[in-house]
C-alpha cells in the first residue's frame, strides 16, 4: 500500500490527478490574483470590497489610525478615507498623521516617539 504524504495529499486536491488545477481552484486563483494584482480601475467592485472603508458600522471598536504621510506604500488618502467613514457611522475614530516620517517612522524618531505616546495615551483613555 502506497503512503501519500500531506503534501501530496494537498497537491492532489488542488491539481487533480493529471496535475491540472480543478475549475474550482482556478476560479479562486482568478479571483484571488484580481484582488492581488489587478489595478482597481480594471476590477472596482473587487477594489471597493478589499477596502476596509466598505466595511465600517458604528459598532465598530475605538480606532487610532496613524499615518506617516511622507510613506511611499500606503497613501495617506486611504487612512483619510477609513476615518471620515468611521466617523460618519459614528464610530469613535481619530487620525493622526505625522507629516515629515516615513513607512516605519524612518527618518524621523521624534514622530516615532510621538506615535508611540500618542497610542499608550489612546489605549489608557479608552480602556480605564
Amino acid at each position: 500500500m502506497e503512503r501519500s504524504s500531506p503534501r501530496s495529499s494537498r497537491a492532489l486536491l488542488s491539481q487533480g490527478r493529471r496535475g491540472r488545477a480543478l475549475p474550482a481552484v482556478r476560479h479562486a486563483r482568478h479571483r484571488a490574483a484580481q484582488r492581488r494584482r489587478a489595478p482597481p480601475c480594471t476590477v472596482p467592485a473587487v477594489a471597493e470590497q478589499a477596502s476596509p472603508a466598505a466595511h465600517v458600522s458604528a459598532t465598530a471598536p475605538p480606532f487610532l489610525l496613524v499615518h506617516d504621510a511622507a510613506v511611499r506604500f500606503v497613501p495617506l488618502k486611504q487612512s483619510e478615507r477609513l476615518h471620515s467613514a468611521l466617523r460618519e457611522t459614528g464610530a469613535d475614530v481619530e487620525l493622526q498623521v505625522y507629516e515629515d516620517a516615513d513607512h516605519m517612522w524612518l527618518g524621523s524618531p521624534r514622530a516615532a516617539q510621538q506615535a508611540l505616546e500618542r497610542t499608550v495615551d489612546f489605549f489608557r483613555h479608552r480602556l480605564t
